[in-house]
Formats: structure tokens, sequence, C-alpha cells
């Protein structure tokens, strides 16, 4: 009989002990961390996710309109007249030293980005924005180049730009020069002239012997000069 009455007392202290543990009040869950705030990218170099010496990510304009390209001019919409993609220029835009330069790992390139004539459209309509982006096929762009003057009156499209790979490949850096442009008078509309182009980078090993010195001074190509 004791060992009976011994029993149910336990099994009664085990069950107040597990309706407590019930109806007690449960812990806060762990707090979240704050989600970082997001800014607008206004640096020159932003990162982009491709693999290295993927290939032009701007290829060269074709002097042919066409909606399946991307290449050139562009309609974004007309009233009351035909589209105005006809005030685009046609550059060429170029990227030099072309077709080839020679540099060694993280050597500085020195290399022009420009467009023949200077302009990208002729009709001088409202600027909605313009600018140049370089895509330097090694994972990095460089973006919002001015090409034009802070009082939209003058065409600034010739540029000298710089850069350096960190890793020894063949890489094919590209350029799209472009401007939004909005036209009111005879009708309206709105228009995007853009003009592309590449050049093809070979960067070689800084143990090559062609990159004694830590610039490239062998070989075929155009080389970068070691400047004093």
């Amino acid at each position: 009989m004791l060992r009976y009455l011994l029993a149910l007392y336990l099994v009664g202290v085990f069950a107040v002990l597990a309706i407590a543990q019930q109806t007690s009040t449960p812990s806060s869950p762990p707090t979240k961390p704050a989600k970082r705030a997001t800014t607008a990218h206004l640096t020159a170099t932003n990162i982009k996710k491709v693999n290295p010496g993927s290939g032009p990510y701007y290829p060269s304009c074709s002097l042919i309109d066409s909606p399946h390209a991307l290449t050139c001019p562009q309609d974004l919409g007309h009233s009351n007249r035909l589209e105005c993609t006809s005030w685009c220029t046609r550059g060429p835009a170029r990227f030099t030293p072309y077709p080839r330069l020679d540099v060694c790992e993280n050597e500085v390139a020195h290399m022009n980005i420009r467009v023949d004539g200077n302009a990208l459209s002729t009709h001088g309509d409202v600027v909605i924005y313009s600018g140049v982006s370089i895509d330097w096929d090694d994972g990095t762009q460089t973006n919002y180049i001015p090409v034009m003057t802070p009082n939209m009156q003058a065409w600034t499209t010739n540029n000298d730009v710089t850069h350096k790979w960190a890793q020894a490949r063949t890489y094919t850096p590209s350029l799209m020069y472009y401007v939004q442009h909005k036209y009111d008078g005879d009708g309206s509309c709105s228009y995007e002239c853009r003009l592309q182009a590449q050049t093809s980078v070979t960067v070689h090993l800084d143990s090559a012997p062609e990159c004694v010195g830590g610039f490239y001074h062998g070989g075929g190509g155009k080389t970068v000069k070691k400047k004093p």
C-alpha cells in the first residue's frame, strides 16, 4: 500500500510540473539583425556577376537599325509624327588601342574612348539622361562618365580612361554611349541614341619575360609605356 501511495504522489508531482511548464510565458524569439540600409551606387566602379573573359557586354554597334539588335537608336514612343531616331548620329564610337592591347598583370592600362564627330545626336532636344558605361570584362564596370557639359549645351565624348587587370588572360572590354531625348513640337517623341564599341586586351603573367620591370615590353600588339 505504501509503495502504491508513493507512486501516486510522484505521478501528481510530475503532472503539476508539466502543466506549469506549458502555461509559463514563452521566451521571446531571438531578435533578427536589422537590415542594412541600401544606397544607390554613386561610385564609378560597380561589380557585376559575370565570368571574367566572357566576352563583350556591349557588342559593337551595327549601322543597320534593328529592333532585335543591342545597337544604336531606339524609339521610345512618338505621337503625331514619325520616330525621331534619325536625329541620332552613327559615330562610330571607338575604344582604343584597337584591335589589341598588351599589358601585364596589375599594370595600369591607359586607353581612350570617343565618338567620331563628338556628338550622339544632332537636333538639340531636351536631355533626360546621358553618359557612357564601360565593361572591363573582368567583373567590373565603370559607369556614369559624363558625355555632356553640366549645362547640357555641349558634348564631351572624348575621354582618357585607365584600368588594370589582375589575372592573365584575354579580355574584351566594351563600352556604350547613350543619351535619351524628349522632343515636343511638330508632334512629340522620346528616343534614345546609343553607340557601342569594343577592343581586345591580352594580359600577360607578371612573371613572364616580357613583363620584367612591371610593364609589357615585347611581342605583338600595342604596348603601354610605363610613365616616369
